[in-house]
């Protein structure tokens, strides 16, 4: 083999690990956030301040412990799936072009 198009070969398959780590780190930290966002306000803490007072005009958007506790599940769940993309992401990539490469070796006429 050319030392010209094993470089090229690695810097493909480089540029693309450093891709899905980086899209993996995205839906890490960003994506749940954006899904699934805090209710106004700060959470456990305001909430118990809530039960003991009246709420001021401030909290009156946070909702149950219940309900924040069904968001930080529904979160942890989308980072849950940002792990596996970071840690299956390649492998996934290799079989699907190893499934193209054999479709297109096998197709061809000798």
């Amino acid at each position: 083999m050319d030392k010209k198009k094993i470089k090229r070969i690695i810097a493909r398959d480089g540029l693309i690990i450093i891709a899905i780590i980086a899209i993996g780190f995205i839906y890490i930290l960003y994506i749940p956030r954006l899904i699934y966002p805090r209710p106004i306000g700060g959470g456990r803490d305001y909430y118990a301040e809530e039960i003991e007072h009246k709420p001021s005009p401030q909290y009156t958007r946070i909702t149950s412990t219940e309900e924040l506790n069904k968001v930080d599940a529904k979160q942890e769940r989308v980072r849950t799936m940002g792990m596996f993309l970071i840690i299956l992401g390649y492998p996934i990539y290799l079989l699907i072009r190893f499934i193209i490469w054999a479709i297109k070796t096998l197709k061809q006429k000798e």
